[in-house]
């Protein structure tokens, strides 16, 4: 069984990903792989390959979609 998630940070940088993980076992994945910044800082980093993620949240496409989108054609 695969799961989909969306890996997204600030400024709307996002990566969608599938996956066999279940969503708690992203979030820790997601959290241990990330790096601080900045030693005295509490923004962290996640990098994917060449793709950097400031700030990274696991979420589930509804989830992400209902964050902050964009309206098109709505009166």
């Amino acid at each position: 069984m695969s799961f989909h998630y969306i890996i997204a940070g600030d400024h709307d940088m996002a990566v969608a990903v599938k996956s066999d993980w279940t969503w708690d076992v992203m979030y820790d994945y997601v959290r241990d792989q990330s790096e601080l910044l900045h030693p005295k800082g509490r923004d962290r980093i996640f990098r994917m390959g060449l793709i950097e993620i400031v700030n990274p949240k696991v979420m589930l496409p509804n989830d992400f979609a209902t964050r902050t989108p964009y309206l098109i054609g709505i009166k």
